[in-house]
């Protein structure tokens, strides 16, 4: 039976051993020899192949710690750790691993990190901001309790509200006492023009809510958006429909959001306000015929400013608009549906004219004839050939 060859490096100290494997840096070493895969096991080893290759400012960044050796350890809070007792800067990559920490909530990782950066009071801060923008309520119970951080200071709320964190902002007020309400409602204006409807729920069920500061901003936010589930929150909350002129219903109007017009004018908004502003700015919309059709039903003139709405959809080439104005009472020869047949017959729009013609208007009108006459005299466009 022939004899195993006997691997020479085994006799090498393990100082020695360790320093080929760390400076080798070849990931099939371990293959070649029980010994260098024993050594691949340990920690410590682990910690000193990992600074041997990124260097102390880099072994605790995001690229070493992705690397194959701390993803496929099953703990690498060790590795870290000696990382630490070696000299690896904590603050690596940004914080790396104190971002990391918070998104995980890993409580004794975050403790390990802190212990050995030592904060300054601004540090703390800066770090309590960070786990309430992740949302990490235990990092931030460790960081009041352990290292005095003031978890009152505006910043902290405003960075877990504005990252929508609804579990931080309650256990902030829930264990701490913070307030929602500072800045005049800020928090609650800010959620509502980002449409965190559930941030939204929560705060207006806080006490001392007031939901009208600077003409009911709030409501306008989420109007504006287009969030119909915040508004509806809103206005069940006691928000005033009809704010600033009429604002939110002009804002939804203006976007084209039904069910956010829908729950104004259930509110009390005025389908009228501003000269009767909304129909005339729906009719002019192509694909807002629902819209026409649900200001009409809350009362809009149709026949607003000598039949504006029927020239603005007859303008737009709005079929269901225009006939949705004839059914609810748009006069067929106002001054704006005769200039609006008028245009479509220029266009050579045939369909529009036969509906308005079925509906009465008088294609012999003085205004049509003369401009159908100046049409005739301008010459035909010039087209040049290449």
């Amino acid at each position: 039976m022939p004899r195993k060859k006997r691997i020479r490096l085994t006799d090498l100290p393990a100082e020695l051993l360790v320093r080929i494997f760390c400076l080798a840096q070849n990931p099939r070493l371990p293959t070649t020899c029980k010994i260098f895969w024993q050594l691949g096991e340990s920690p410590w080893v682990r910690a000193h192949y990992l600074l041997e290759r990124f260097g102390t400012w880099a072994a605790l960044g995001e690229r070493a710690m992705t690397c194959s050796i701390i993803a496929q350890s099953p703990d690498p809070r060790p590795i870290i750790e000696q990382l630490l007792v070696l000299g690896s800067h904590p603050r690596a990559d940004g914080d790396y691993l104190l971002w990391k920490a918070c998104s995980s909530q890993d409580v004794s990782l975050c403790t390990v990190l802190m212990d050995a950066i030592g904060p300054s009071e601004a540090t703390v801060a800066h770090f309590l901001n960070v786990a309430a923008m992740q949302g990490a309520t235990r990092i931030v119970d460790l960081l009041v309790e352990r290292y005095g951080a003031n978890v009152h200071e505006d910043r902290v709320m405003m960075v877990a509200c504005s990252e929508n964190q609804v579990a931080m902002v309650q256990h902030l007020v829930n264990t701490f006492g913070c307030d929602v309400h500072a800045n005049r409602e800020r928090h609650l204006r800010r959620a509502c023009l980002h449409g965190h409807s559930e941030l939204v729920k929560l705060l207006l069920s806080q006490e001392n809510v007031d939901i009208h500061v600077y003409n009911d901003a709030a409501l306008q936010n989420a109007a504006y958006k287009g969030y119909a589930d915040v508004v509806g929150m809103l206005l069940d909350a006691g928000a005033d429909a009809t704010t600033n002129r009429n604002a939110p219903l002009k804002y939804a109007v203006a976007t084209g959001n039904v069910h956010v017009a829908q729950r104004l004018l259930e509110a009390g908004a005025d389908a009228c306000c501003r000269d009767n502003w909304p129909i005339r700015h729906a009719a002019r919309r192509r694909s807002t015929s629902d819209m026409v059709g649900l200001l009409l039903q809350h009362g809009a003139d149709p026949d607003a400013m000598q039949g504006m709405p029927l020239r603005e959809a007859l303008r737009c080439s709005s079929i269901p608009s225009v006939e949705l104005l004839l059914r609810h009472g748009a006069d067929p020869a106002s001054a704006g549906a005769i200039r609006g047949v008028c245009e479509a017959m220029l266009e050579h729009r045939q369909e529009l004219v036969g509906i308005m013609a079925e509906a009465g208007t008088p294609l012999t009108h003085p205004y049509i004839d003369h401009r159908l006459k100046e049409a005739r005299k301008r010459p035909p466009p010039i087209i040049i050939e290449w």
